[in-house]
């Protein structure tokens, strides 16, 4: 649409000051394209108008030129179906505001227009009826004809000439003298000013030949207070003043009335001065929309990726939206935060599709994929965070389950406005087993007397699912961590470390960096007891039985078929190793593979002296899965494994719970087990020294008829 159909005035002489004289130019109807162009929403405002008259005439059917009161037709015409007079703002240029006005980013000033047009409804124009008494309101709104109904027809008709009554037009113009412009700034998304327009008229003169009486615009500039950087509004408040002329094209001539009168100017006359006429004031709107060019990459980031299983861990999901730009969105591009679950052994994918988070995830639990988040949010350049989140996972959930998140924007970019979705961040809900260590100190960093020691460190668990727990003292030369003592967090525990700790030593100085959390650091933790050395000697042989295997690998379940070193065979019924009777120490510089339960008799004893005991010394010690219980002292120059399968382990493996009793010393400890159980929060290894093996020990020094100290440790007392 061009601004040619509004130039159609000649201006004929000066009427004051302010304004001058016209009389119209000839021009033809107008075309349905060139109202579509020049009326704000197009031709469907004329339905709209047209409509309105249409509906308020079909209440007075019988109405006639003759009738009287409220039944005379002319009288309804004049009230609401002659005339609508209508301003707007639109781009310059163009008259249609239909669209919104699209800016590029950092727009600093609009050309916009003021619009004014003059519409006649359906009963002033062609074709004219005259007066006759058969003329009712009935017929007139029954003639489609005359009225504008369709959007895709602007059905252009001229006037009925000029007159006071009947179907004849009286008015002939309207002037709009602009007095002042100004931002309502509670209502402008940008603030800013309006420049020009001030003192300019818009001015609909009667047309013959068309029903739109449109007025050449006013064109000004809006200059907001800043670059336009985002979608919104501009409402310009409009005060102006206004009269429209009757019964002659020539404002000269034509009896002039104010549309808003002030005292002293009630009545219609040809010589009115407008500034004479009240002021009014309108707000006209339009609405911006950002030329946006933006692509969003959605992000997300969870902490911790691992939480022990039964604990009913809070999650802390960091959803953001990177946009590269070179605009901001708008305030419309919604996002969503989206969690689903995988199942333990099975895997997901996300599809390719632009589409709903939920509807590109396959291989999730079923019914586990929800949204646990969402908004609407305008990204700037750069990094938008949105809200952190803390996500629950229940204690019921089961252990190699993954809880995944991700982070999506229904509007990924200008040129794809499609779903577009973050890459997937997962927490892995862990078996993290527990061990008890029963009846000792737990103690590591010390080394045999013929190794190193070393700078090792305890890291357990504890949580409100169960906690890992030494039943006395816990002494590392390294940090002591998530592993409490004194059996202070045997069932679990949400407070901190300092409260479970009561008997974790330290007798260093200086606990950081390498003590971090500030726990162990026990300078010196001494050396392993000579434990296999005293059972193996030679000069012991008279009160153990004793069994040197060499080199060879043992299997416990066939252990009476080996030969020991000077030909015997540890096969009678007491070398059972489900119901030991037996005091023997094994020793090999080979391997031992413990196979089957490990099991003291539980017959009634008779002394000190029938306390049944096995020693296993070996290079490496090795509990097979399915043995849950060893009753013998174990130790390893090497590892002690308490699973025979190397890890990673899942939940199906190694899930059974060990528990050993007797003392433990290996230079490398290797805790495999997976069981767990929420209910007694049981560890998954509880290794115990019982009263039994000092009781044994010390009957067994006794026998030799001298006292020796094999070694001296402190014990901490028991509580």
């Amino acid at each position: 649409m061009t601004h040619s159909i509004f130039r159609r005035f000649a201006i004929v002489v000066a009427l004051s000051a302010t304004f001058a004289v016209v009389v119209p130019a000839t021009i033809s109807a107008l075309s349905t394209a060139q109202v579509e162009g020049a009326l704000e929403n197009g031709v469907q405002t004329a339905v709209n108008w047209d409509q309105g008259c249409r509906s308020y005439l079909s209440n007075y059917p019988n109405a006639t030129f003759r009738g009287r009161g409220e039944n005379n037709l002319r009288t309804q015409i004049n009230r609401a179906a002659s005339y609508v007079i209508s301003m707007w703002l639109s781009r310059d240029g163009y008259g249609n505001a239909s669209t919104p006005l699209t800016v590029d980013y950092g727009t600093s000033q609009i050309p916009l227009q003021i619009n004014n047009v003059t519409f006649l409804c359906g009963p002033l124009v062609a074709s004219d009826l005259g007066c006759s008494s058969s003329i009712t309101g009935s017929r007139l709104v029954n003639d489609s004809s005359r009225w504008v109904s369709s959007a895709s027809d602007a059905n252009d008709r001229r006037p009925n000439r000029l007159g006071s009554g009947c179907m004849y037009p009286s008015k002939t113009f309207v002037r709009r003298y602009i007095v002042g412009l100004d931002i309502d700034r509670s209502q402008t998304t940008y603030g800013g000013r309006i420049e020009g327009g001030v003192g300019s008229h818009l001015f609909s003169l009667r047309q013959d030949s068309t029903r739109y009486w449109l007025s050449t615009p006013s064109r000004i500039r809006y200059v907001p207070d800043g670059p336009i950087i985002r979608s919104g509004q501009i409402v310009v408040r409009m005060y102006y003043k206004s009269y429209s002329g009757y019964h002659s094209a020539n404002e000269w001539a034509a009896t002039k009335k104010c549309d808003w009168t002030v005292p002293d100017v009630t009545a219609a006359k040809s010589n009115l001065n407008i500034n004479r006429c009240a002021t009014n004031s309108v707000d006209l709107k339009i609405k911006i929309v950002l030329k946006q060019n933006f692509t969003l990459t959605p992000r997300i980031a969870v902490t911790p990726n691992a939480v022990p299983e039964g604990s009913g861990s809070a999650i802390t999901v960091t959803p953001s939206v990177q946009n590269a730009g070179p605009t901001a969105t708008d305030d419309s591009i919604n996002w969503r935060v989206t969690r689903f679950d995988v199942a333990p052994g099975t895997n997901y994918s996300m599809g390719g599709s632009p589409d709903e988070p939920c509807t590109q995830i396959t291989g999730e639990k079923p019914g586990s994929c929800t949204t646990i988040k969402s908004g609407s949010t305008q990204f700037n350049i750069g990094s938008t965070p949105l809200e952190v989140l803390s996500n629950t996972i229940a204690p019921d959930v089961p252990a190699g389950t993954r809880v995944c998140y991700v982070t999506s924007v229904e509007k990924g970019s200008t040129a794809n406005p499609t779903w577009k979705h973050s890459s997937v961040d997962c927490v892995r809900v862990e078996r993290i087993p527990l061990v008890h260590v029963i009846g000792n100190d737990a103690r590591v960093g010390s080394g045999f007397f013929n190794t190193a020691d070393a700078r090792s460190k305890i890291v357990g668990s504890v949580s409100t699912a169960g906690g890992s727990t030494g039943e006395y003292g816990v002494i590392a030369p390294g940090a002591v961590d998530s592993f409490s003592s004194a059996a202070g967090a045997i069932n679990g525990s949400s407070a901190a470390q300092s409260t479970w700790s009561g008997l974790t030593f330290a007798n260093s100085f200086s606990t950081a960096p390498t003590c971090a959390p500030s726990f162990g650091c026990f300078g010196s933790v001494g050396k392993i007891p000579k434990a296999a050395e005293f059972f193996t000697s030679p000069a012991n042989k008279n009160i153990i039985e004793q069994c040197n295997l060499g080199a060879q690998n043992v299997t416990l379940s066939a252990l009476g078929s080996y030969t020991c070193i000077g030909g015997n065979r540890l096969n009678t019924p007491q070398h059972d190793i489900g119901n030991y009777r037996r005091s023997t120490v094994i020793y090999t510089t080979g391997n031992v593979t413990i196979d089957k339960d490990m099991v003291y008799s539980q017959d009634p004893l008779q002394g000190d002296n029938e306390i049944p005991q096995l020693v296993i010394v070996a290079n490496n010690i090795t509990v097979s899965e399915p043995v849950q219980r060893v009753d013998a002292w174990m130790i390893a120059r090497g590892e002690l494994a308490t699973c025979n399968i190397a890890p990673p382990l899942t939940v199906s493996q190694c899930n059974k719970q060990l528990k050993t009793n007797g003392p433990v010393m290996a230079s490398r400890l290797r805790l495999n087990r997976t069981y767990y159980n929420s209910t007694s929060k049981a560890a998954a290894e509880r290794m115990t020294l019982r009263p039994s093996s000092y009781v044994w020990a010390n009957q067994l020094v006794r026998k030799r008829g001298a006292w020796q100290t094999a070694y001296i440790t402190e014990l901490p007392p028991r509580y």
